[in-house]
């Protein structure tokens, strides 16, 4: 990484070039910039101690020092150690022949740390010229006391001094970061299920909640240039440089523990989600007879509240904001290289409703030519959100066996996606970005202090503001697909294959005018493939079965490749009871590659496929006793999933589960 603790640095208010005697010797750019190096590398200019110095000018790290490049690796972690709770708990109880109670409690803790390398410096802070380290500080400091660090010989410094704008650099001294992370979640539901008249009835209140704290060390940008401003050993020292013989690791002058506690802090995050739900169903497989079989229904209502909240730091959330008191900036995040981000919090209630039928067309007792068996199902589903309004779908689905065991089955239907409360109740955000500053390239270019674009190493940073949209609606699609299974050798064997064709619009994105951008319903998607599978059996103890799904997933306006939507999924798996109460499974699973957003850059990248094997074992210790183990990623595979995520390594999980019997009156 270019952050290091090799810092780039740039005169404030100068007179450009600053130069010292004898020779009139140049020590900066013509902007003022220099920066700290090995005083091992070539280009020094004024010594600092034994390992660093002082160049003209920004850091060449893709050239001469490279080697100055900090190595993010030692000590950090790739994937971070966790540790998991889970207790969970069914319980029935008959109340009579007609009546079951049941009930399910949950809950979940779970703890993670991850070791990441130092804090680096993004947000763009000034060191005061009365700094005691400042090589460009007051000759005399406020006290009387002389300066004993500033350079000798300087003929366009005032006596006052001059500020310093610290732009690339790593706070290397202040350790690497350690990020906590508590999640827990609760879950209660209680219902009861049983006959009225005809009707199955099914009718459950669920109550979930989770939360998390996230904890890490970090900067507090106002604290840090209240300490730099000092005229003291006390002051933070960022012109210290790194170590020559180590370039790419360490700090050979590290400031105190006490410098550095005077400026750190923890930042806390807490987010909170809860679900209450509350539905009824009715149900019957067999409502009155038609000529081919009973005709089945199901339908019910359901009403939900969903809330959410987010609460960031009052450094990060806007609360307590930095103003650089050397210019006057401003900058919503007080938290060094964090960007600012507001506290969120949104709630919503939903209420919906579905009804399906299923219609026997044709049985087999019609003895109709190639038509063995038909059935239709007829479905659709209604919703309407406090937030945006209300959505209705249909569903219309066929089941034709041509003849015992062969089946063709295919279906039409239309789908919805509702924006999540933070897309919809998020005030504005910002990130923070860097890129090429071209507008000076042009200007050195111009002014033949560069040959060519290739040459600039001017950088820029800049926030991007990202708010949500009340007005986003839900995304939609519609799609069908077609496909057919057949049994074979007394079915010990099925196969079957399915053809899938969707076409989504609404979809949510951001959108807008440079730098300021909100959640919009900006584009549109297609997605189509196959979906396959064979399974055997080859007797009552053992069986496997394999899973392949194609998926060509494109921008419906551009034609363009969708992003983290593999081509290619494969699974197997198999199944071996060697003897009555042990089972053994052992799953594989394979994604091919695919295009994936970049993490620099503006190009996508392409991210490599992987295979998991996961192996398990189940037994039955007693009646209602059941003993497990597994084993998740047994090839300690390194990978990162379609989602964007790099996914723990080898992992070994065991336990027992215990149940009993329902009880009655």
């Amino acid at each position: 990484a270019t952050q290091s603790p090799w810092a780039n640095l740039a005169v404030v208010g100068g007179p450009g070039t600053i130069r010292r005697s004898p020779g009139n010797q140049a020590l900066t750019s013509s902007a003022g910039a220099f920066h700290t190096q090995s005083s091992l590398n070539p280009g020094c200019l004024v010594a600092i101690n034994g390992d660093a110095c002082f160049g003209s000018g920004t850091r060449a790290t893709a050239t001469t020092l490279r080697s100055e490049r900090f190595d993010t690796r030692p000590g950090t972690t790739v994937t971070p150690s966790f540790n998991r709770y889970n207790a969970f708990f069914t319980g029935r109880y008959e109340l009579s022949d007609a009546v079951e109670l049941y009930t399910e409690l949950g809950y979940y803790l779970a703890d993670t740390q991850r070791i990441q390398p130092p804090t680096i410096n993004l947000n763009a802070i000034v060191i005061p010229a009365s700094n005691y380290w400042n090589p460009f500080g007051p000759t005399t400091f406020a006290n009387g006391q002389a300066n004993p660090n500033r350079i000798p010989g300087l003929t366009n410094v005032p006596a006052a001094g001059l500020p310093v704008r610290l732009s690339t650099y790593r706070f290397v001294d202040a350790g690497n970061q350690v990020v906590n992370v508590e999640n827990w979640q609760s879950r209660f539901l209680l219902g009861a299920r049983g006959k009225i008249g005809t009707f199955d009835y099914d009718t459950a209140v669920l109550y979930s909640e989770a939360q998390a704290r996230d904890s890490s060390n970090a900067i507090d940008m106002t604290l840090l240039q209240r300490n730099l401003a000092l005229s003291t050993p006390d002051a933070y020292n960022p012109f210290s440089g790194g170590c020559s013989a180590t370039p790419s690791l360490g700090d050979c002058s590290p400031a105190s523990k006490a410098t550095i506690d005077s400026f750190s802090f923890n930042l806390v995050r807490k987010s909170k989600t809860s679900l209450l739900l509350a539905d009824f169903k009715l149900s019957n497989a067999s409502l009155f007879d038609l000529p081919a079989g009973g005709l089945g229904i199901a339908f019910g209502v359901e009403g939900r509240r969903e809330t959410q909240e987010d609460i960031r730091d009052p450094r990060l959330n806007g609360t307590t904001t930095f103003t650089d008191m050397v210019t006057g900036e401003t900058n919503l995040s007080n938290v060094a290289a964090v960007s600012p981000t507001p506290s969120t919090r949104g709630s919503r209630s939903v209420f919906s409703a579905f009804a399906e039928l299923a219609v026997p067309v044709a049985s087999p007792e019609m003895n109709i030519p190639l038509i063995h068996r038909l059935d239709l199902q007829l479905a659709g589903r209604f919703e309407n959100y406090s937030d945006f309004g209300s959505v209705a779908k249909p569903k219309i689905a066929a089941a034709w066996d041509i003849v015992d065991g062969l089946r063709l089955r295919g279906s039409w239907s239309q789908g919805f996606r509702a924006p999540n409360l933070e897309q919809t109740k998020t005030v504005a955000y910002s990130r923070l970005n860097s890129n090429t500053d071209y507008f000076r390239c042009e200007a050195d270019l111009r002014a033949g202090r560069i040959a060519n674009y290739s040459a600039c190493s001017r950088g820029i940073s800049y926030s991007i503001f990202i708010s949500g949209n009340p007005d986003l609606k839900p995304e939609e699609s519609r799609g069908y697909d077609v496909g057919f299974e057949q049994p074979i050798a007394n079915d010990r064997i099925r196969f079957g294959t399915t053809y899938f064709n969707n076409d989504i619009t609404n979809l949510i994105n951001t959108a807008g005018t440079f730098p300021n951008t909100k959640y919009f319903n900006v584009q549109s998607a297609k997605t189509s493939g196959f979906e396959t599978f064979a399974a055997i059996t080859f007797n009552d103890r053992f069986k496997v079965r394999f899973d392949h799904t194609y998926t060509d997933a494109v921008d419906a306006i551009t034609g363009v490749e969708l992003t983290r939507r593999p081509r290619h999924k494969m699974s197997y798996s198999a199944i071996w009871t060697p003897i009555d109460d042990l089972t053994l499974t052992a799953t594989a699973i394979t994604f091919s590659s695919f295009l994936d957003v970049p993490r620099f850059g503006a190009v996508n990248v392409t991210t490599p496929g992987y295979t998991v094997v996961n192996i398990a074992a189940n037994y039955k210790v007693a009646e209602g006793v059941t003993a497990f183990a597994r084993i998740d990623n047994l090839l300690n595979q390194q990978y990162v999933n379609p989602d964007g995520y790099l996914r723990p390594g080898f992992g070994v999980f065991g336990g027992i589960r215990m149940a009993s019997a329902p009880f009655t009156r």
